[in-house]
């Protein structure tokens, strides 16, 4: 996994989807069911990649199978990024849905950074159409340059 994370960071998608798969392999051959960690980093590789659709169906089946419970954080997170997925797809109301879900535990994020992140994400996924932009995130009632 950490060198699927390494390939994917110095812009080796290939690689790092060869790792990514090594390490689901290994891990289901030791009896681990923390394949799904692994998973999550696929779905980032795949968005990386413009398939949104492929990230998406992914984030569900991690969703799914993971449950609540210990694991709730991570379903969480797998919820977060499906956004822009569904941004990808012009699944709007299903995004504003998920993203009402979402807004009591994201308000209480306190890092300018992870929100930029989110922006950037919205922006790129919109394809720097300003419309589209302002559609996907009216909810956050701000503003930003497309």
């Amino acid at each position: 996994n950490i060198l699927g994370d390494l390939e994917r960071k110095r812009g080796e998608p290939r690689l790092a989807r060869e790792h990514y798969d090594r390490a689901i392999a290994m891990l289901a051959s030791l009896g681990s069911e923390d394949g799904w960690i692994v998973r999550l980093n696929l779905s980032l590789l795949d968005q990386e990649a413009g398939e949104y659709a492929r990230s998406e169906a992914l984030l569900l089946e991690i969703e799914a199978g993971l449950g609540l419970g210990e694991r709730a954080g991570y379903v969480r997170f797998a919820r977060v990024l499906r956004l822009p997925c569904l941004v990808h797809r012009g699944a709007l109301s299903a995004y504003d849905a998920l993203l009402a879900e979402l807004e009591p535990e994201l308000a209480n994020l306190v890092d300018p950074d992870i929100v930029a992140a989110l922006d950037e994400g919205v922006r790129v996924v919109a394809g720097h159409n300003p419309e589209t932009a302002r559609i996907g995130r009216a909810h956050q009632k701000r503003t930003m340059p497309v």
